[in-house]
């Protein structure tokens, strides 16, 4: 079965490195951009979101802490 790609990995593969700037994120959504290494956006996202334990010990807690300090969505739970 093929790997399944995230929208970060296609830009990285046209694109070179990324990141990724939060413009915000609190209990409601969480805006960020997705920059090259030459700081040029190449998405603008906006993510609604439901809430979600994120207790100490929760399912989600340590996926939410990666994500809260900057790291993307689809890496961040990819790695978990």
């Amino acid at each position: 079965m093929p790997e399944t790609l995230l929208h970060t990995d296609l830009l990285e593969k046209q694109f070179g490195p990324t990141h990724i700037l939060v413009n915000c994120h609190d209990n409601r959504h969480r805006i960020v951009d997705i920059v090259n290494s030459e700081g040029v956006c190449l998405t603008h996202a906006v993510t609604w979101l439901t809430p979600i334990d994120y207790r100490s010990g929760s399912k989600f807690s340590r996926a939410a802490l990666e994500i809260r300090a900057g790291g993307s969505l689809g890496k961040t739970f990819r790695n978990h």
